[in-house]
């Protein structure tokens, strides 16, 4: 799987525009706290959550963490979401 991880303004409305390949499709979402996965259907939604358990993600946190010293929040933020990025190309 290859990809870029997009960045997304969410409107006045709560609205996220994706990508006009989606216009007039259903996406299925998993919202956790502040983490979201998009999905185009039930299952790969369901495979990457399966894949994704909570300790992969503290284990990847915690390495990042290590990696940095000690990072500013935005640092983290984007280090984290390109750990998670590359775990999710693992599964793919």
């Amino acid at each position: 799987m290859s990809g870029v991880i997009e960045e997304r303004k969410v409107d006045s409305k709560g609205r996220i525009y994706l990508t006009s390949v989606l216009k007039n499709k259903k996406v299925y979402m998993l919202r956790k706290d502040d983490f979201i996965i998009i999905a185009h259907s039930r299952r790969t939604l369901f495979d990457i959550i399966r894949k994704i358990n909570k300790s992969d993600v503290i284990n990847e946190y915690l390495k990042i963490i290590e990696e940095l010293g000690e990072p500013s929040p935005k640092e983290i933020e984007r280090a984290v979401g390109e750990g998670i990025w590359r775990k999710l190309k693992e599964f793919s």
